[in-house]
């Protein structure tokens, strides 16, 4: 197998998640802008040509990591924040179906209290009832 095969399986092998894939990505493409931009820099700079394309390559592959690994960073960043706010939302909406459901629970407790109540009320005499008015209007 010729060493540039073998080199392709390798990476093939290492991308094992999207992170590392927009790493790659983003190394590739600082490889090809340092070569496109810094190969005439560095030779005005008076750097040896032996030497060139491996500088050339390094400053590639490390701003390419850096960048890749900047990117990973933020769209981690960003989808645990959309994550949170779903979760967030869902939370708040579940606290207001219990509290939407404790307030129907109370008034069909009011409800049935008020029905015994006045189920009651047919059972007393005058007196009674007149008897209770007058326990409602007293202040407390």
């Amino acid at each position: 197998m010729s060493e540039t095969a073998s080199t392709i399986i390798k990476l093939l092998s290492a991308l094992t998640s999207p992170k590392a894939c927009i790493r790659y990505i983003a190394v590739a493409v600082f490889i090809v802008l340092s070569w496109q931009y810094l190969n005439e820099l560095l030779i005005e700079l008076g750097l040896p040509e032996e030497q060139l394309s491996i500088v050339v390559l390094l400053i590639g592959v490390g701003i390419g990591s850096l960048i890749g690994q900047t990117l990973t960073f933020l769209g981690t960043k960003i989808w645990d924040s959309i994550y949170k706010a779903i979760q967030t939302k869902k939370t708040d909406k579940a606290k207001v179906l219990a509290l939407a459901e404790k307030q129907a629970q109370e008034e069909a407790n009011n409800r049935r209290l008020i029905q015994r109540y006045e189920n009651s009320l047919s059972h007393l005499n005058w007196d009674q009832k007149e008897k209770l008015r007058e326990l409602t209007l007293r202040e407390r």
